[in-house]
């Protein structure tokens, strides 16, 4: 049984954690350290796979298949690439560089209203040019 000490130690790491989980700065921070982190990853491999065709990119795993599983295999490492893409993702979100494209589509009324509208201007401005012309003529 933990005694008092570690108890008030174990509350207190809960607050700071959570603490620093609230904070966006924070938040972005552990982002940019997991991104480097899979990057060094990349750096590694690619400096161990150099030898093998694409294996200098960092972006190959190496697995092993067959009977006695001896025959190498290599194969590009999506997995890695995705979560490297949703954490830079996850990173414009935190900082307010990221929006969603959203397709917007005008439904029933007010679609009909705004292309009547349209062209009861076109009309207008078709009315008053004719109007301006004819009165030059006529002078």
């Amino acid at each position: 049984m933990p005694g008092p000490r570690a108890s008030i130690r174990s509350a207190l790491a809960e607050g700071i954690i959570q603490r620093e989980i609230t904070n966006r700065n924070a938040r972005v921070g552990l982002l940019q350290d997991l991104v480097d982190r899979m990057r060094r990853v990349i750096e590694e491999r690619g400096a161990e796979m150099a030898d093998v065709p694409g294996g200098s990119s960092g972006l190959l795993v190496k697995t092993y298949k067959g009977k006695d599983a001896d025959s190498a295999v290599y194969r590009f490492d999506a997995a890695l690439v995705e979560q490297m893409n949703a954490t830079c993702k996850q990173v414009a979100i935190e900082i307010g560089q990221w929006t969603e494209k959203r397709q917007v589509t005008l439904g029933g009324d007010l679609g009909a209203r705004l292309i009547a509208a349209r062209k009861r201007k076109m009309e207008r401005e078709s009315a008053l040019a004719e109007a301006a012309g004819g009165g030059k003529a006529r002078e």
